[in-house]
């Protein structure tokens, strides 16, 4: 093999290589484009439609017998010591369920720990959720001559 011989074999070799180079590229960036074509069309078709809208969902309070349910704003929370502001529950004609008019009673008292705080959606959580400004309902029960909170619902 002669010397320009050699250099056109490198030269070929050298084409070769780019080009399978550009179609490793081509073919990543192809792949590249349909996952984001596939997440565009999803986020688009389905991914909006599954938006929780909470002004629709609330959970129902009950109390069971012997058990009594007190309305009230939570005006402090430290670690599961509340202090809140018993509440009336107001149902007039410009106001929804869920209005409220102050009683003015303010009480402090702890909850128990593993006591259940259901959410609007319903989901059961610990009390480490409760927050200042919370409108909540006490499902309170008797024991031993105080009232004891059994049960927690948010209602905001």
């Amino acid at each position: 093999m002669d010397e320009k011989t050699i250099i056109m074999e490198q030269e070929r070799l050298a084409r070769e290589k780019k080009r399978r180079r550009n179609r490793k590229k081509k073919r990543l960036a192809g792949a590249a484009a349909a996952a984001m074509l596939t997440v565009g069309a999803w986020y688009v078709g389905w991914g909006r439609n599954i938006t929780v809208q909470t002004n629709q969902t609330s959970v129902q309070v009950t109390a069971q017998s012997g058990q009594e349910i007190v309305y009230a704003t939570l005006t402090e929370v430290k670690g599961n010591e509340i202090t809140y502001m018993v509440q009336e529950e107001a149902f007039g004609i410009n106001e929804g369920p869920g209005a409220y008019e102050e009683e003015g009673q303010e009480q402090t008292t702890l909850i128990p720990v593993g006591t259940d705080v259901i959410t609007r959606l319903g989901a059961t959580v610990t009390f480490s959720r409760l927050a200042t400004g919370d409108n909540v309902a006490l499902i309170m029960e008797e024991d031993e001559g105080q009232k004891v909170i059994v049960k927690v619902y948010i209602l905001n």
